[in-house]
């Protein structure tokens, strides 16, 4: 939990990306949906999809338009 909680992105990828953008990211359909409850009233659901290269992975608030990379290893912890 501690580290979902300091989930931070390394890049911002892409500000409006096209349906063959989220293709290209694995976030058309991703590899995991993980819903964020951030206090009683904040929710953000963040798509996780391809590798962006060795070490960071494509993800997305599935409410906004930007794509982010992360950490692997962060990636690796939304996924379980």
């Amino acid at each position: 939990v501690s580290a979902v909680a300091g989930l931070q992105m390394t890049a911002i990828v892409s500000n409006a990306p096209s349906a063959d953008d989220l293709k290209k990211y694995g976030l058309d359909a991703p590899a995991a949906v993980v819903a964020l409850h951030l206090g009683s009233t904040d929710r953000v659901r963040v798509g996780v999809g391809a590798d962006a290269d060795d070490s960071t992975v494509y993800v997305k608030d599935l409410s906004r338009p930007d794509v982010f990379t992360i950490q692997k290893t962060a990636a690796d912890d939304l996924r379980k």
